[in-house]
């Protein structure tokens, strides 16, 4: 059984490389973190049949022109990656990535990875990082990219270059 793709895996793909760009785009050209990449952040319409995406909502981004560190925690809270929940200094661009792994696994499985009502209990599921990847394969390639590179718990292995060149987005 493959897993249980909301969207066909092609489109997942398309959308998700899109944004992966975009976030590449401004991390690189721009200096500005997002902070707050999220599914419902992402404008979809079709162009030919083919999903176009554009990344809105830059209400809380920020430069890290000076110092890609922040401290204090912005976007939605399901999003924060385990070393922003600790409350130390973390790094926004590994924070946008993060939040960009979330977003392909709630795109591939319908649900978050770290969900609670009560948000100590949220901080503590995102810490311990304690990933399901139900009715995956363990070897489809997207299951490498979230668990390796995308919710990977260090945020230094978080790198837009192996996300970008990862064999899942080339098939």
């Amino acid at each position: 059984m493959g897993p249980p793709w909301i969207i066909t895996e092609d489109v997942a793909r398309s959308c998700f490389t899109q944004i992966a760009a975009a976030v590449n785009h401004l991390h690189s050209h721009m200096l500005i973190c997002h902070r707050d990449i999220k599914p419902s952040n992402m404008l979809i319409h079709l162009v030919n049949g083919h999903p176009q995406v554009l990344l809105s909502d830059f209400g809380v981004a920020q430069s890290f022109a000076d110092t890609p560190m922040f401290t204090d925690i912005m976007g939605t809270y399901p999003f924060i990656p385990p070393e922003a929940c600790s409350g130390e200094p973390y790094d926004g661009r590994a924070a946008d990535i993060w939040a960009l792994g979330v977003t392909l696994y709630s795109i591939v499985f319908g649900k978050l990875p770290f969900y609670h009502q009560n948000l100590l209990q949220l901080f503590q599921l995102i810490e311990n990082c304690d990933l399901d990847f139900p009715l995956l394969s363990r070897d489809h390639p997207v299951l490498d990219l979230l668990a390796n590179i995308l919710l990977n718990k260090n945020p230094h292995k978080r790198q837009m270059d192996k996300i970008l060149s990862h064999p899942w987005l080339q098939s």
